[in-house]
Order: structure tokens, then C-alpha cells, then sequence
């Protein structure tokens, strides 16, 4: 501990706010990084659901068309 008796007040301060402030930092990167994942995950099954909305109608009207066509 001679050694902190010898360090400035400043060096001191400096060290007392930047180490809380790398562990803030980090947390913010890691949330930020969870954020950005999550969001193209989330864009990648909307175009999922848009294809699968779209197959969908094209199903149904394939239907109605055979069922037209084993009208006759």
C-alpha cells in the first residue's frame, strides 16, 4: 500500500471513474450486440412469414382451381 501513498490525487480519481466506466462500457456493448442479433434474427422470420403468407395464397387458389376444374 506505500505505493498508493505515493500516487497523485488525480492518477487516484482517474482510476476511481475509468474502471466503473470500462464495466459500464462493457455492458453497453454487450446489450447493444444482444440488440443488433436480435433484430435481424426478428427481420429474418418476417420474411419467413411474408413468404409463407404468399405460399399460402397461392395454395388456396390452386384449390379453388381444382375444385372448379373437378367440376366439370
Amino acid at each position: 500500500m506505500q505505493w498508493m501513498k505515493n500516487v497523485r490525487i488525480n492518477t487516484k480519481l482517474i482510476f476511481m471513474i475509468a474502471l466503473p466506466m470500462m464495466g459500464l462500457l462493457y455492458f453497453s456493448v454487450n446489450t447493444i450486440y444482444d440488440k443488433v442479433t436480435e433484430l435481424s434474427e426478428i427481420n429474418k422470420l418476417q420474411m419467413l412469414v411474408t413468404t409463407e403468407v404468399s405460399m399460402n395464397d397461392l395454395i388456396h387458389e390452386f384449390q379453388k382451381e381444382r375444385g372448379l376444374v373437378a367440376g366439370y
